[in-house]
């Protein structure tokens, strides 16, 4: 029994730093191709990488959306809000230092 949980706990380590690997590697790239860009590979939403550090209402939020439309940022036109639900697939817990920002 303990060894099933051992190895059923080293399975599940080795998934974790795969994808750990796989997103330090979408974070070089993105810093260095300078990448307007993101599609996060597990929803396959695609989020702006740089964006402008105020604070929006709710209607510009959605003005800034129509906006990124019309310019076609990023070769996109299907630009908005994301829901709630689509915002904490981005969120973490933990604290960290972006030199970038």
């Amino acid at each position: 029994m303990a060894t099933k949980n051992l190895i059923t706990i080293n399975q599940n380590s080795k998934a974790i730093l795969n994808k750990a690997k796989s997103l330090v590697n979408i974070t070089n790239k993105i810093l260095e191709n300078k990448s307007l860009v993101w599609k996060d590979p597990d929803t396959i939403l695609i989020w702006q990488v740089k964006i402008d550090k105020r604070d929006f209402t709710w209607d510009e939020a959605f003005e800034y959306a129509k906006e990124l439309n019309r310019q076609n940022y990023g070769g996109y036109n299907d630009w908005r809000v994301p829901s709630i639900d689509e915002l904490k697939t981005i969120l973490t817990k933990e604290a960290y230092y972006n030199k970038y920002s």
